[in-house]
């Protein structure tokens, strides 16, 4: 994951760290999103950040989603806060496998949408919620 996140320097790579009493709870990675595709241009006024990666610890899991509700949320208000230039708010995109039941019962919880799969992510599924400031 360093890698990747050295990779995109020039996007403006974050990553986030939450811990509770036992350690890491949860991590966290958002940056700029630029794609050649224009399925995932945003419109004028309108900021673009892909949650990269979002993990929840195994003792957060399988209770209902509070928690991982809680992260995305943070992760959300946190990529809004980091495209503050943009007027409207941002597009905020997830990649997901397409037999991640639990990651997609998350994102429709929180108001994702599923746009499209491209050939170039294979079984990844592109998913984005629009944020208004």
């Amino acid at each position: 994951m360093w890698d990747k996140l050295s990779e995109l320097r020039e996007a403006d790579a974050r990553l986030r760290i939450a811990e509770d009493d036992q350690g890491i709870a949860a991590a966290y990675t958002h940056h700029h999103f630029d794609s050649q595709y224009p399925e995932y241009d945003p419109p004028t006024g309108w900021g673009s950040r892909l949650i990269g990666y979002l993990g929840i610890a195994d003792r957060h899991r399988h209770k209902g989603g509070a928690f991982a509700d809680q992260v995305l949320t943070d992760a959300l208000y946190e990529a809004l806060e980091a495209e503050s230039e943009y007027q409207h708010g941002i597009y905020a995109w997830g990649k997901v496998h397409r037999k991640n039941r639990g990651s997609k019962s998350m994102l429709t919880r929180n108001g994702f949408r599923y746009r499209v799969s491209i050939p170039d992510d294979g079984p990844l599924e592109h998913w984005y919620v629009r944020i208004p400031r």
